[in-house]
């Protein structure tokens, strides 16, 4: 990784590992299991292998892209609607 590149993940450990947290809980709690492992990758704030951030970072960006596409999908082709309710 760049030195320009390990500077920016070393200044914005405490961020990424916020939000991985974050992430990783919600999606864990919703079923998106894919995006919540990819979010568990970075969710280490001690062990955070500054070597490979850049590619967990991107990784968790394309698993959240397609978690929003795929509950975007669900939204879109759900068949169920709600009747009324009679008294």
């Amino acid at each position: 990784m760049k030195e320009l590149e390990v500077a920016w993940v070393m200044q914005n450990v405490d961020v990424i590992v916020a939000a991985a947290h974050q992430i990783s809980g919600a999606a864990s709690m919703a079923g998106y299991g894919a995006l919540a492992a990819a979010a568990k990758r970075l969710d280490q704030p001690d062990g955070l292998d500054l070597v490979f951030a850049k590619s967990h970072v991107e990784f968790l960006r394309r698993e959240w892209t397609a978690t929003r596409y795929l509950a975007q999908q669900m939204v879109e082709n759900s068949s169920e609607t709600v009747a009324p309710v009679a008294h």
